[in-house]
């Protein structure tokens, strides 16, 4: 698994563990566009907003039940969904003007509340069984650098 400070694509690893643990995987992305600027110059970070539902299927179909996004796809929204509607999904939403309205952050923590799952309160990363955090042990590759979770949310508020 890579918790690379730049990001990771973790859909094969949610592949492979919805198989493997026999188990649902979801893969969430929340990142608020924060991207100002002329083109050259531009500041911030750009923003996107995932949710893939994962499920064992002996990587059939990728093992994908559900996929919604809506990106900053280097400087043009982009609005993406794969799979069928989930019962809790706001599919009206899906149809606003702007794209970035299509699936925004309330409406993943919605969804993700009606899995069970609350993300965005700390506190559900306290419960025992519920969430995990992985970390890394050993050594790590030549000129690898290593952030805490301290150093980073600085380094990207001050971004914003």
């Amino acid at each position: 698994m890579n918790n690379n400070h730049l990001g990771t694509d973790a859909r094969m690893l949610m592949m492979v563990l919805a198989d493997e643990l026999a188990c649902d995987c979801i893969n969430v992305v929340c990142i608020e566009n924060t991207l100002t600027g002329a083109y050259t110059k531009k500041n911030g970070r750009y923003g996107a907003m995932m949710f893939e539902l994962y499920r064992p299927q002996g990587m059939r179909d990728y093992n994908t039940v559900r996929s919604i996004s809506a990106m900053n796809d280097g400087g043009k929204w982009s609005f993406d969904t794969f799979g069928e509607a989930l019962p809790f999904e706001e599919v009206e939403s899906y149809q606003a003007k702007r794209v970035k309205d299509r699936f925004t952050p309330e409406m993943l923590d919605r969804y993700l509340k009606s899995l069970g799952i609350h993300a965005f309160d700390e506190a559900f990363y306290d419960s025992p069984g519920e969430a995990y955090l992985v970390e890394t042990e050993g050594p790590t590759y030549p000129n690898f650098q290593s952030y805490s979770l301290e150093e980073v949310r600085a380094r990207f508020a001050n971004q914003q």
